[in-house]
């Protein structure tokens, strides 16, 4: 007669060789599949637009402007040109990781 804690690991190591089969493992990644390859497409198509609007909207922003003049100032005024893509990124993802 097997006892409760031998039919509890007889189901997990068959539970655990369930999922290293290949079909499990396939259907497991392709939702991750999916959202890389639409994340790359939509960003492949709308990454131009994207920055043209952030850009746009840190030029008209007068506190923005003398933040670039300070960074100007202390030798810092390249780091304008990360500032954008930073920006597209870090609002972008939230909505990725949700997708």
């Amino acid at each position: 007669m097997l006892t409760p804690m031998k039919l509890l690991f007889d189901s997990f190591w068959r539970a655990l060789a369930y999922c290293l089969r290949p079909q499990v493992i396939l259907l497991s990644l392709l939702p991750l599949i999916l959202v890389i390859g639409s994340t790359v497409g939509l960003g492949y198509l709308f990454w131009d637009k994207a920055m043209d609007q952030v850009r746009l909207l840190l030029e008209s922003s007068i506190f923005v402007n003398h933040g670039w003049a300070w960074l100007d100032n202390v030798g810092w005024g390249r780091l304008k040109t990360v500032l954008a893509p930073l920006i597209v990124i870090f609002t972008v993802t939230p909505l990725i990781i949700i997708h």
